[in-house]
């Protein structure tokens, strides 16, 4: 019923923090298995419902792409990856600090190519988590997978600060209140 403005606060989501990215596969999947007809009617549907995700992010971003895109990229995608000589450091408590002290990676601003790693591992985990959402199509089980799927990838990442690691611990907390509730399946019907 409401799954147009839930788009519109994706979208947003996307706009100003790179981990509500990590959602986006979660989040279609969850809408694509409420639609109902073949995979080309569920796709159209999805379609239809998630075009103020692309117009809400696409108003926010292209300003910034216009301006200046080459700094954008720089600032936004290559300074915390460790694609620039002057990356944000290694830190936290993830795989990269392990990988730090066992000198796998000599200085805390070297390059190390994190993001494959999140591929490899992130891939087939999210496929797990988008299997097992479609068996349970419920807000909880949404936001659970959500915070699963984003701890596995900060885990794996440059850094994973107390933070992130608080947030995961705000999704899991929303996740068990929707359960709790036990108006999940009443408020998914609403997304």
């Amino acid at each position: 019923k409401y799954v147009r403005t839930s788009a519109a606060v994706l979208g947003l989501a996307m706009a100003t923090k790179q981990y509500a990215w990590i959602q986006v596969p979660i989040y279609l999947a969850h809408v694509f298995f409420k639609e109902s007809g073949t995979i080309r009617q569920k796709t159209a549907g999805l379609v239809k419902k998630l075009w103020p995700c692309a117009l809400t992010f696409s108003l926010i971003i292209i300003p910034f792409l216009v301006w200046d895109a080459k700094s954008f990229i720089e600032d936004i995608y290559l300074y915390p990856t460790g694609a620039l000589v002057t990356s944000y450091p290694i830190s936290g408590y993830g795989l990269s600090i392990f990988l730090y002290q066992l000198d796998v990676i000599a200085r805390l601003v070297d390059y190390f190519p994190f993001g494959i790693l999140q591929l490899i591992i992130g891939i087939p985990f999210l496929f797990f988590l988008i299997t097992r959402q479609r068996k349970e199509q419920t807000i909880s089980a949404m936001v659970g997978n959500y915070g699963i799927f984003l701890l596995v990838f900060l885990f794996f990442s440059r850094v994973l600060h107390d933070n992130y690691i608080a947030y995961i611990s705000m999704l899991f907390i929303a996740a068990y209140a929707f359960n709790a509730s036990g108006n999940d399946n009443q408020q998914t019907a609403s997304l």
